[in-house]
């Protein structure tokens, strides 16, 4: 308790951004079960001048455990409920078993209570505790502007049917009035969530909070988890009234459910007036989310290390078993690309295969994995085309999108660069292709899209064109066409449906499509320079099947001097489905002298057929942690995050001096060089020398932190300087 308190002082004054909202996919291999959330109101088994006249629990009682049968639920959070109210629901609905504790703290008396309603043929409770809204959170009080004792039931339970998954729910009653304890509560609800349930855990909130919809009283609540009523893709929505007053005209909705690292399927308030026999079973209506838990978040293969490299899984967000934590396939002819902006991945997806189909971004947490929102595309992005064919970034990171074109000599591309705030789309390239017929699926841009000075790649599919659009201060400048001369396996004329190019300097890029392996073009001369078929050592692994070539990603990064590629080995024909091969490659792209690192993931990422040869990649460097995050997107499959990090103590570089090699190595927080210098010095990345020393072999660093210097060496009248990592 005493950590609940000392968070509830950080969030008295801060809220933060959210971290892990609850997502709208649902997967009906995962645990699933219905959690309810009702303020019975509080009543007497006889009639009484004190109840609301007319709506005595006498005359409700009845209803309510009709209610109940009705619905269904599996698991309840109940407020108001007098004991003997409590013995009733017992007595009446044997198959829920009951957490419950009174506000005033004193079990013999007959007042409100928190009560959690569980079935037990369902749900093992594993512990539960409770705190008060107040000063002093570990017994009966109020304090601020309060006028009365409100209470919070946390319960732990574990799934008896399916995996045995567990997770937590909070049965909780924020106070009526006062304008300060209220947003407390909320602080203190998250407090105490932070406080004892770790970050991955699946966690329920569900109460009568006394706060309507869209109060900034909840946004503390709402930055930690996500509302049912916005994230359940099924949904009543979060304005139908949940508390009525026994009157037809209110419209307050102050009963929510909310939900953490958990999926929301459906959101309902329960408000028919006549199913049940009375117009009112409560003053408030109460409501249900059905929910899901993932089964498995992470790839558990042991990936091992290779001279210091370590890959690691941070999550795969997967339809097939183990994973079974999210819904991807329906229409996954529809969902063509992603990339990374910031710490959000953005998928994205159409409604249809029509000119009129609407387009949305899937938003997804970069480093969980959580599945955020849906972020809808404004309508001017409809063409005479499928629209929102893929979604790509440029140099300056800017969100891009653009449509199909089946010939873009006489239909247009349209570029379109979006707010990822609002959805809204602005044209930023219109093209037409003066050099003839050319079905474009891909596209790729350099340059900088905002400032209008890009370029844009199109490899057309089915064909052996590549055109290339130049842009001048928003202006189209010139357009050239490339003609390919080769492919790999030579067997192939042309490219395959769905080629994607990714250009790598000096006018060279890598091709590669549904038919054609990934080939590094000089575009001036249309021939390969080298290709993935021209491997040497771990052909077997490096190379896909002939069967298997229908996946078109492919992604290269460097990190502290080493360079590596990614890209789809195996596609939905394999055994396994979908998998990826990481190896290293010179700086030259020389396919041949690649050195094979690893398969992941082992166990694939699925075999549905996403017909559009999307198994895509993109990669982002953390030089300051000396890793780079993997993101991995198949449709129709899995999205998938893997982080390879270099742990080795130093980069090993060497240096000329005249016609002799200076080595220069680190050990044991030593720099070694080959020979005697006359001088070595050893600088930050901002420039200050700290360190140095005259006429040595061997200078001794351990008074430097780990980090990036710059070490320059002074021989010979000669200055030669080198990067070195010191961990």
């Amino acid at each position: 308790m005493r950590r609940l308190i000392v968070l509830l002082l950080v969030f008295m004054c801060v809220t933060m951004y959210a971290d892990n909202l609850a997502p709208r996919s649902i997967d009906e291999k995962c645990v699933t079960f219905r959690v309810m959330q009702f303020n019975v109101l509080q009543g007497w088994d006889s009639y009484n001048a004190s109840e609301t006249v007319g709506h005595e629990w006498l005359n409700r009682r009845e209803a309510v455990v009709r209610m109940f049968q009705d619905t269904d639920p599996d698991i309840v959070c109940v407020q108001e409920a007098r004991k003997l109210q409590c013995s009733y629901l017992k007595e009446q609905l044997p198959q829920y078993s009951q957490v419950l504790y009174p506000k005033d703290g004193i079990e013999t008396n007959g007042g409100q209570r928190d009560l959690i309603m569980y079935k037990s043929s369902k749900f093992e409770l594993l512990q539960w505790d409770k705190f008060w809204f107040s000063v002093t959170p570990d017994h009966s009080s109020y304090s601020w502007d309060a006028g009365t004792p409100k209470l919070t039931i946390r319960a732990q339970f574990k799934c008896l049917e399916g995996m045995p998954k567990t997770f937590w729910i909070y049965c909780t009653h924020f106070f009526p009035q006062g304008d300060s304890c209220r947003q407390i509560c909320s602080n203190m609800m998250v407090a105490d969530m932070k406080a004892n349930i770790g970050p991955d855990e699946p966690v329920f909130l569900c109460g009568d909070l006394n706060l309507n919809y869209g109060d900034v009283r909840l946004d503390t609540l709402l930055t930690y988890m996500g509302d049912a009523a916005t994230s359940a893709p099924e949904s009543d929505g979060p304005l139908v009234c949940t508390y009525s007053a026994f009157n037809p005209n209110y419209t307050k909705t102050l009963d929510h459910i909310y939900g953490r690292n958990v999926y929301f399927k459906t959101y309902r308030v329960v408000n028919d007036k006549t199913k049940y026999g009375v117009e009112y079973i409560s003053d408030h209506f109460p409501l249900y989310a059905d929910v899901q838990l993932p089964s498995k978040w992470e790839d558990e293969a042991s990936y091992g290390s290779y001279e210091d490299i370590v890959l690691t899984n941070k999550w795969i967000r997967a339809e097939k078993s183990p994973y079974a934590n999210i819904y991807m396939s329906q229409a996954a002819s529809y969902k063509r690309g992603f990339c990374r902006q910031g710490n959000v991945l953005y998928a994205i997806a159409r409604n249809g295969n029509s000119s009129s189909a609407s387009g949305f971004l899937d938003r997804f947490d970069a480093e969980s994995g959580i599945f955020l929102d849906r972020l809808p595309l404004s309508s001017n992005l409809q063409t005479k085309t499928y629209p929102c064919n893929d979604v790509i970034k440029d140099e300056a990171g800017n969100i891009l999108v653009y449509n199909y074109s089946l010939s873009v000599s006489s239909v247009a591309v349209k570029l379109f660069m979006i707010d990822v705030q609002t959805g809204e789309a602005t044209l930023k390239a219109e093209i037409k292709s003066k050099n003839g017929a050319a079905k474009v699926e891909h596209l790729t841009v350099t340059g900088d899209v905002s400032k209008g000075n890009f370029d844009i790649y199109i490899p057309a599919s089915s064909s052996t064109k590549v055109l290339k659009f130049t842009f001048k201060d928003g202006v189209q400048s010139s357009e050239e066409m490339y003609t390919l001369t080769e492919f790999a396996p030579s067997t192939v004329t042309k490219l395959g449906a769905s080629p994607r190019l990714l250009p790598v300097g000096d006018g060279k890029c890598i091709i590669n499509s549904s038919t054609t392996l990934p080939s590094l073009y000089d575009l001036t001369t249309g021939k390969i320079v080298s290709s993935i078929d021209k491997v040497v050592n771990n052909k077997e692994k490096l190379v896909p099947p002939t069967t298997q070539l229908a996946a078109n990603g492919f992604a290269t990064f460097l990190l502290r001097g080493k360079r590596y590629v990614v890209y789809p080995v195996a596609d939905h024909a394999s055994s396994q489905g979908y998998q990826f091969v990481v190896s290293t490659i010179d700086d030259k792209m020389d396919f041949s002298a690649m050195n094979y690192l690893w398969t992941l993931p082992q166990d694939g990422l699925g075999t549905v057929n996403n017909t559009n040869s999307e198994a895509l990649v993109e990669c982002h460097v953390n030089a300051a942690a000396d890793s780079a995050y993997i993101y991995l997107y198949v449709p129709g499959n899995a999205l998938a995050c893997y982080v390879l990090t270099d742990k080795s103590t130093v980069s090993v570089k060497s240096v000329t001096a005249k016609s002799e090699e200076l080595e220069m190595v680190c050990e044991s927080r030593n720099l070694k060089l080959s020979r005697v210098v006359d001088q070595v010095d050893i600088y930050d990345t901002t420039g200050k020398r700290v360190l140095s020393g005259r006429y040595l072999s061997v200078l001794n660093m351990q008074a430097l932190p780990g980090g990036l210097y710059v070490v320059k060496v002074s021989v010979e009248g000669k200055s030669l300087s080198r990067k070195i990592w010191i961990r």
